[in-house]
């Protein structure tokens, strides 16, 4: 109940005004407590002695730079001062204070206050009369606030202003001269019908206007489409007149070819919509999801009722999707058509609604008429915003280049992208495709008179271009909803669907009613009339559909719906395909689904399939191989190898028509086993990566070496009758003979192609891509591939160099595929995605063969040394698959200094991953890492970091995760690794980190206790004489008169935390007491003993000096608490007996090492440890 009666409040700020369920932005925080701080330090915001401070401070300047701005933004009166401080700290370099101001307003901008937001401009305006350094990146940040969604009309007009009075900056950088015209052009229309004061709109016009002229040709053709949209105002309409009749012939022309970056189209939406828009479009799933995405979106961006001027957005939005956008290749989700097919079904909604209101205002149906004829301004406006919104749509389609289109490849086409769009509009609905094709032939015509041809046989190139690309479609289709208005039929046909290309389109007239146009390789293409059926029922196949709605205008299309609902519902029965990332093929290709169905393992190889690919030549050399005696195999298979790279040399296109891909799904492997060999994804995926030519001879090469993936790749060793029991040591690799590796290899008949790519370097990368495709089908070739690389080439560079060329593209072309996170994560890099293919290999390779994976193991850590240090995931799946006498070998390998696992960077990390193993696995983890040279000679920094991360758990990589995990991780999460850490450093010397790093942290039991014990016996001069200079810093620290305590630091541990002194008493404690209770030992019997443990008044000698021991003792009495808690402790320290330590030797011995530290630098020297 209690729980119940808790009242949200919202974040206090200056700045932001928050909602109670908001959390507070972190840059306002941070700005704010920069400003609390100088107050706190009894400085005023326009103190000189700031000014001096960051001068003389480069810590100190940054902060006080952030907290002058928060003054600036905050304090009206102070704002001039402030700005001129910040111009005597940084000068022209404002980067960090540029930086803060485009997160907070890129968030924020519609949240801040009203004075903020003045503050803002004020601050905007003295940074370009100042010519701040860097200012474009501000100045942008406000330009992208000015949008057709945003109250943002008075920021239009300052903006104006500010560039009319410093002209300056438009000309020192050119393009945001550009990014604001194109912003002004596209808020205009609102504008203009907002801000009706004739002088100001003429001046402001007038000035963005005269930008225009002379930089048009820069923006692209995006640039006449907003002229257009503007075409009502006389200047602009003279200027397209002028444009189009006055100027060169191909200057207009010019302008409409170039296409409009991205940057440009992104404008008119804000920093948020263009996220959410990104984020629904890769989001949203087809028929599940679409309601609550499509509500979301439009309460938030496009309520139309609540937000009138939110129609204009719609045309940006379109445009945006249409030429930025991709399409998604996972079926599941919404496509770019739909959702804007979506988009227009609420502007004729709105339409609808607002005839229905603009009706029933009236009394009677001659008003209503009067009412409807005379068109209320909104009216007009939702009528002129569809008519944009079709232009957005169908725009690049009157400029398509054919020369520059892409050939029908996978590879991305920038015009096919933005055209597609519209072309699948056309399968949506009747209306949809009737109205755009009206609209096309119209707009066509009126467009633009003096290129009404040139834009006309662009629009017939595309249709035909379409129908080929994808036969979802034909002309027929398309002109049958038209054969009752003979002179729109007659218009479609002359204008889209006659043009003459040779061999490509033919028009033959069956009758009076229909004209048929071969245009169209889908069998489907040519529909001939029955007479059973009406001619306006038209079916429009799609690729991967049984039927699709028919264009009619009765009513049996709801019951030919209500029938296509129940097909869906009985097809998703049988549907058990639960994998997002699908590639789709069309339907000419479905009777060739099985093309790649055939067992490589079979005696005879399916020719006659795969004649079209595999030449004559070539098919009696491989029949011929397959009857050969070994005698001359190896001949046959040479001259195999060289025909495979004279057919690829000349490859075909490919026949299979599939989409483009995108990303579409998480790597779960490289080799693509989760799928079946011979599924349609698995092919559909394949012909993303190799055209069919590469793909076949794949296929025959597996054929011909099918014998090379059934044998044990590493030779045995012979075992004798007598030894069998210690088989196990007989069988170790590193016993195996050079000789004995290279025959083994010899003896599989892949070797040869492998050979050839060593040897024919000028046709190199045509076997690798061979191999490549052969790895998806059979992934054991890669460790086969590599086990052959470390036999029979010495130069390890090469080697590399090799595998490195098969690697990349599989691992380019499946991280393709990978999903982006949502939130957005950290993209892995090349060697991070390089290191998995590894893992997979050798993973496949260990479940296969042990002691090849062994083998091969050691290798990767030649071959790659720097990028394989300190990996987790390999060291994990050694640790897991290797024995005790292994392990030993594993170990004698590094010693012997033929092998090396980890390097010192960051080996903490690798340490605190490790916690979770097994016991078995982390004793054997700590082994393997103990016998490397750096961890027993450059051990102070090494273990310093690594103690403090298995003492600190806050510090600890696996955090929470882990703890959720296993319930004893918090009780035994450091047992192992601090026993093996006290193991190793029990024969060290102490230094001051490693004495520092155990004073800072609560003792243990098990670990510090023991150790400080055992230095304090052993190197007891040297332990404490750290331990004095540790205590000192301490005190320094505690009697700063400044207040301003400084940490001080030993690598990554700061020895002045809250608890310091308490775990320093904690140590003393332990130490002292130990020691007296020691030397009582040795004087009397177990009786005596325990007395002397109880009531104990022997003072303790404390080999501290008296300043030491009386400075302590004073930072003591100062916690009371702490006092109060050791008080029996404290006591006896403070009566204690001071022993003074002899002096620090002036050099080593063989058995110590002095470690010298000075202001710069601590120098450290290896330890001798012959003793």
């Amino acid at each position: 109940m209690a729980t119940n009666n808790i009242k949200l409040i919202a974040p206090e700020s200056k700045l932001i005004q928050y909602t109670q369920i908001e959390l507070k932005d972190p840059n306002d925080s941070y700005l704010e407590s920069c400003f609390t701080a100088i107050h706190q330090n009894r400085y005023t915001i326009d103190s000189d002695i700031l000014v001096q401070i960051g001068q003389t401070n480069k810590k100190s300047k940054e902060h006080i730079s952030h907290a002058l701005l928060y003054g600036i933004l905050t304090d009206i009166n102070s704002k001039a001062k402030c700005f001129q401080d910040l111009l005597a700290l940084n000068g022209t370099n404002l980067s960090s204070i540029i930086s803060i101001l485009e997160a907070l307003i890129t968030k924020n901008w519609r949240r801040f206050y009203e004075n903020v937001r003045q503050q803002l401009l004020w601050f905007l305006r003295e940074t370009l009369a100042a010519n701040i350094d860097g200012i474009d990146r501000l100045y942008y940040v406000f330009l992208r606030q000015i949008n057709p969604h945003e109250q943002c009309m008075d920021l239009c007009e300052t903006i104006i202003e500010f560039l009319g009075a410093y002209p300056l900056f438009l000309k020192t950088y050119p393009e945001m001269k550009l990014l604001t015209i194109y912003t002004f052009l596209s808020i205009f229309p609102i504008y203009i019908r907002r801000k009706p004061q004739q002088q100001q709109q003429q001046r402001h016009i007038e000035f963005i206007l005269n930008l225009t002229r002379e930089n048009i040709h820069c923006i692209g053709r995006d640039s006449i489409r907003l002229l257009i949209q503007l075409g009502h105002i006389r200047e602009i309409d003279a200027f397209l007149k002028h444009l189009s009749l006055n100027t060169s012939n191909d200057f207009l022309p010019k302008i409409l070819a170039l296409q409009t970056e991205p940057k440009y189209l992104a404008l008119p939406l804000s920093f948020n919509l263009e996220k959410h828009l990104q984020f629904l479009l890769d989001n949203c799933r087809t028929n599940s999801q679409e309601k609550y995405y499509f509500e979301w979106f439009q309460n938030q961006y496009l309520n139309f009722k609540q937000q009138p001027d939110s129609i204009y957005l719609c045309s940006h939005i379109i445009r945006y999707v249409c030429v930025v956008c991709r399409n998604q290749m996972n079926i599941n989700r919404i496509t770019r058509w739909s959702f804007i097919a979506w988009l227009l079904t609420q502007l004729y909604n709105y339409q609808q609604a607002l005839q229905q209101t603009i009706m029933s205002a009236s009394q009677t149906a001659m008003n209503a008429a009067a009412v409807l004829s005379s068109s209320s301004p909104q009216l007009i406006q939702i009528n002129e915003q569809i008519v944009q919104c079709r232009l957005a749509i169908y725009y690049d389609w009157f400029f398509f280049d054919m020369n520059s289109c892409q050939p029908m490849t996978n590879e991305f086409d920038v015009q096919m992208n933005s055209t597609i769009v519209g072309y699948h509009l056309l399968t949506v609905s009747y209306y949809y495709a009737k109205q755009m094709l009206l609209f096309l032939l119209y707009t066509s015509e009126n467009l633009i008179s003096s290129l009404k041809l040139f834009l006309q046989q662009n629009i017939a190139r595309l249709f035909l271009d379409f129908f080929q690309r994808v036969p979802i479609l034909n002309s027929q289709q398309l002109l049958q909803m038209f054969t009752h208005d003979r002179d729109t039929y007659q218009r479609l046909l002359v204008t889209f669907f006659t043009l003459s290309l040779p061999s490509s389109t033919t028009s033959a007239p069956i009758n009076d009613e229909v004209i048929t146009i071969n245009d169209d390789i889908n069998p489907n293409a040519a529909m001939p009339i029955n007479n059973d059926e009406e001619s306006n029922d038209i079916m429009i196949m799609s690729a991967n559909a049984t039927a699709a709605p028919r264009f009619s205008d009765d009513e049996d299309d709801d019951e030919y719906e209500n029938q296509l609902n129940s097909q869906k519902i009985l097809d998703q029965g049988y549907d058990d395909d639960d994998d997002d990332d699908i590639l789709m093929i069309n339907d000419e290709s479905k009777a060739l689904n099985s093309v790649y169905n055939t067992n490589v393992s079979r005696t005879n190889f399916p020719f006659d399939r795969f004649r079209s690919f595999i030449n004559d030549q070539l098919q009696q050399l491989a029949l011929s191989y397959s009857i050969s005696t070994n005698r001359n195999k190896t001949s046959l298979l040479v001259q195999i190898c060289k025909q495979i790279v004279l057919s690829l040399s000349d490859k075909r296109p490919l026949v299979f028509q599939i989409q483009a891909s995108d990303p579409a799904g998480p790597i779960s492997s490289y080799a693509m086993i989760k799928y079946e060999k011979t599924s349609v994804k698995f092919q559909s995926r394949l012909l993303t990566i190799f055209d069919e030519q590469t793909i076949v001879h794949a296929l025959l090469c597996l054929w011909i070496f099918r014998d090379s993936f059934h044998n044990r790749l590493l030779p045995s060793l012979r075992i004798l009758q007598t030894n069998k029991n210690n088989s196990m040591l007989e069988n170790d690799f590193r016993n195996i003979s050079s000789q004995k590796l290279k025959r083994s290899i010899q003896q599989t008949s892949i070797c040869v192609l492998f050979r050839c790519i060593k040897d024919d370097l000028q046709n190199q990368d045509v076997y690798i891509k061979l191999i490549q495709a052969m790895y998806f089908f059979q992934p054991e070739l890669a460790y086969i591939f590599l086990y052959y690389l470390s036999i029979d080439i010495d130069d390890v560079k090469i080697a590399a160099e090799i595998f490195d060329k098969f690697a990349k593209e599989i691992i380019k072309l499946s991280s393709s595929h990978r999903k982006l996170a949502i939130p957005p994560a950290k993209v892995p890099t090349y060697d991070q995605d390089f290191i998995d293919f590894l893992h997979e290999i050798l993973t496949h390779c260990e479940q296969d063969d042990t002691e090849t994976f062994l083998y091969l193991f050691s290798y990767i850590y030649r071959l790659y040394s720097k990028k394989v240090f300190n990996n987790i995931k390999l060291i994990r799946l050694l640790l897991h698959t290797i024995n005790q006498f292994e392990l030993e070998q594993f170990m004698l390998d590094i010693l012997k200094h033929r092998l090396q696992l980890f390097n010192s960077h960051k080996l903490y990390s690798i340490v605190d991953q490790t916690l979770l193993f097994s016991q078995i696995e982390q004793e054997d983890f700590w082994k393997l890492l103990g016998a490397h040279d750096f961890v027993q000679n450059e051990y102070e920094q090494l273990f310093t970091n690594i103690i403090e991360h298995l003492l600190n758990q806050t510090k600890s990589v696996i955090g929470e995760q882990r703890l959720a995990k296993s319930i004893h991780y918090k009780t035994y999460r450091n047992t192992i690794a601090l026993a093996n850490v006290f193991d190793i450093l029990k024969t060290k010397v102490p230094t001051y980190g490693l004495v520092c790093c155990l004073f800072a942290h609560e003792l243990t039991k098990n670990f510090s206790e023991q150790l400080c014990l055992l230095w304090h016996e052993q190197h007891h001069d040297i332990f404490w004489r750290h331990l004095e200079r540790i205590l000192q810093k301490w005190i320094q620290r505690e009697n700063d008169p400044t207040k301003q305590k400084v940490d001080y630091k030993i690598g990554t541990i700061k020895m002045a935390n809250e608890n310091g002194l308490k775990y320093i008493l904690q140590h003393l404690q332990v130490l002292l007491e130990n020691h007296s209770n020691h030397n009582q030992e040795s004087k009397s019997d177990q009786d005596e003993l325990q007395d002397c443990l109880t009531i104990d008044d022997s003072p303790l000698n404390i080999p501290l000096s008296k300043s030491t021991i009386k400075s302590l003792i004073v930072c003591i009495h100062k916690h009371e608490q702490l006092y109060t808690n050791n008080k029996t402790f404290v006591d006896r320290f403070e009566n204690g007996n001071s022993v003074s330590l002899p002096p620090a030797p002036v050099s080593s011995t063989s058995a110590t090492t002095t470690t010298t530290t000075t202001t710069a630098a601590v120098k450290r020297r290896k330890l001798d440890n012959k003793t």
